[in-house]
């Protein structure tokens, strides 16, 4: 169930909150040249050299960590100025002190290390950065998937399916072909799961939407096939 890895073009978002981080007026520069290697680091891997984006992304992971080593607050990535007010709102309801935003380059550095590690098959290595790309930007979709895929290699179809129904929630506020991508992923992991969790009738109905989402999609139409015969071969034994 592996889904292709798309080139990203990350960026920096100026927001007028409080940082610890080097002086703001390098700040734009700086990120700038660490998103380009971020994207030089998904080449690699992409390329088929996950070790050589490995080295690259830890170099900037540490970069970042240098930075806001004596940050105490909780500092958690944001793509616009509307993204981060919610997380800060939510954040402050939780009363939980002080939260610092930042960009997007440092969650996908995380994101993406995770996924090279994945390639690598060290999933119990791929499976704690992208818990902590997840932690520092939460409502990014794509990242609860892959951390729902990771789990499901993993064989932690609880886990998995939670992580899924969470894409799922946060796919539903995108647009256009991003929602459809988004919730395409999020739904047929969601029913993978369901599958797995012997839950028949729920998987079936996850994936009809799945399905009416994507209607040429064979894998989910297959998948849903599957669902469909076990339900009736267990009708016919109960029979």
């Amino acid at each position: 169930m592996r889904y292709g890895l798309a080139l990203l073009s990350v960026f920096w978002v100026p927001l007028a909150v409080a940082q610890s981080a080097p002086a703001s007026t390098s700040r734009e520069s700086v990120e700038t040249a660490r998103s380009a290697r971020v994207d030089k680091a998904l080449a690699l891997i992409k390329a088929g050299q996950p070790e050589a984006g490995l080295a690259e992304l830890d170099q900037i992971i540490r970069d970042y960590e240098a930075d806001y080593a004596g940050e105490k607050g909780r500092i958690f990535c944001a793509s616009s100025p509307e993204e981060s007010l919610q997380e800060l709102a939510t954040h402050s309801v939780a009363n939980k002190g002080r939260a610092i935003a930042i960009g997007t380059t440092w969650c996908f550095a995380l994101w993406a290390k995770g996924f090279a590690l994945i390639d690598l098959d060290r999933l119990d290595e791929a499976v704690k950065f992208l818990e902590r790309a997840v932690a520092m930007w939460p409502m990014r979709a794509q990242f609860h998937s892959e951390l729902g895929y990771t789990y499901q290699m993993l064989k932690r179809p609880d886990d998995a399916l939670a992580s899924y129904t969470r894409a799922a929630d946060l796919a539903e506020r995108l647009e256009g072909d991003a929602r459809t991508r988004a919730l395409r992923t999020a739904w047929f992991g969601m029913g993978f799961e369901l599958i797995e969790l012997d839950r028949l009738d729920e998987a079936e109905a996850i994936l009809v939407k799945c399905l009416e989402l994507t209607p040429d999609d064979e894998k989910v139409a297959h998948e849903l096939k599957y669902v469909r015969d076990q339900q009736e071969a267990r009708k016919k034994k109960s029979s």
